[in-house]
């Protein structure tokens, strides 16, 4: 093992992306001034066991959820997306978006709220299928750990409006 990005506290390596042109995306969760955050950062995969390869993290997730959950997807257009459990309007699933391979990224909004201090959501999954449309699945559980629904949401090709969460 090589320590690519070594940072001050305790981070959590959650997601990976290899895209098109070589580059190889991360996102991870760690500790930031009184709260957490999803940190990104890239290197040229061919490069990518070398420390001095990656750019320096950048958060963008804000108020991140623990225990974290994230997702990260690209497209062959430079578009990236990033799902995460987050806190900043409440509990719930966030999302940010780059359309330019991760140098710029949107706000966090969200897509859906527990509505609820003692339920959390977990185990974000997603996909992108061949029109270009992102499908992403997530749990909500209670704060003892139970699982309480699972909820699917989707965003179309024009990467504008997701789709209203819907129980599973």
């Amino acid at each position: 093992p090589v320590d690519i990005l070594l940072l001050p506290g305790s981070y959590t390596d959650l997601g990976a992306f290899l895209d098109r042109t070589g580059m190889m995306h991360v996102v991870f969760y760690g500790p930031s001034d009184g709260g957490a955050h999803i940190y990104y950062s890239r290197a040229l995969a061919t490069k990518a066991a070398s420390a001095r390869a990656w750019s320096p993290p950048i958060p963008v997730g804000e108020d991140a959820a623990a225990p974290a959950s994230v997702a990260l997807i690209g497209d062959d257009e430079g578009n990236l997306f990033v799902v995460y459990s987050g806190e900043s309007e409440g509990p719930g699933v966030y999302a940010v978006r780059s359309s330019d391979a991760g140098h710029t990224w949107s706000e966090p909004a969200p897509i859906f709220l527990t509505q609820s201090d003692a339920l959390y959501p977990y185990a974000i999954c997603m996909d992108m299928d061949e029109q270009g449309r992102l499908h992403v699945v997530w749990t909500v559980n209670d704060d003892r750990g139970n699982g309480e629904a699972i909820y699917y949401a989707r965003l179309e090709t024009d990467h504008i409006q997701w789709s209203e969460p819907t129980v599973l």
